[in-house]
């Protein structure tokens, strides 16, 4: 988060962790927002200089893909009372078993039918639909 004349800028990757056909939920310790709760696309901000690429390969080896190469699925722009967000959206296919971080409670894989009907997702319809456009 960065503070301008203008406002705060607010530059956050998500990842989406895909494996046969389902996406990697997590369900954050300490969550990246602390307001908000429940399940997790993996998302961390960005510090001052970070580069989103590469954010994005340290989440996936964080989880235990450390050979996965995440591909830029787009980037999403809007302002909020909380500032202006800048989101990096990264995808990757992946095999093998999660091996979660000490931040993580848990995790889960999901359809995008099962992600529909989610009332616990951390930003709900939005978070919902950037689920299903990585899910396709």
């Amino acid at each position: 988060m960065f503070e301008t004349k203008q406002g705060t800028i607010k530059p956050i990757v998500y990842v989406g962790v895909m494996k046969d056909g389902k996406l990697l939920l997590v369900d954050y310790k300490t969550a990246p927002n602390p307001a908000k709760s429940g399940w997790w696309i993996p998302a961390p901000g960005l510090e001052f200089g970070e580069d989103p690429t590469e954010k994005a390969a340290t989440v996936l080896s964080d989880l235990g893909y450390p050979n996965s190469i995440p591909q830029l699925h787009g980037v999403e722009s809007f302002v909020l009372p909380g500032g202006w967000h800048v989101i990096y959206h990264f995808v990757s296919h992946v095999s093998g078993e999660v091996v979660p971080s000490d931040n993580i409670k848990s995790h889960k894989w999901v359809t995008a039918q099962e992600l529909e009907g989610m009332k616990d997702i951390a930003h709900g319809k939005w978070e919902i639909g950037v689920g299903k456009s990585y899910l396709g």
